[in-house]
């Protein structure tokens, strides 16, 4: 599918954005040395954005024994 029109951005142009770290549209067209034009794709990439979002798996968790009590202090 194409996203945007104006710069040529499909599907697998945003996917690996994605992969490589773009968590908004603006990010997805930076990523390809583009910038926003009309701003018609700004919905369908973040969409792409949201799904991949609910794909990743949870990031570990902070409170880990460490984090609350530091090893010096054991």
């Amino acid at each position: 599918m194409i996203h945007c029109l104006c710069n040529n951005l499909r599907t697998s142009c945003v996917r690996r954005a994605i992969e490589a770290g773009a968590r908004r549209p603006q990010d997805v067209h930076r990523h390809h040395g583009h910038r926003v034009n009309c701003g018609r794709c700004l919905a369908s990439i973040a969409e792409e954005i949201s799904e991949a979002a609910l794909k990743a798996p949870a990031a570990p968790s902070l409170a880990t024994p460490e984090a609350v009590m530091p090893l010096a202090a054991k």
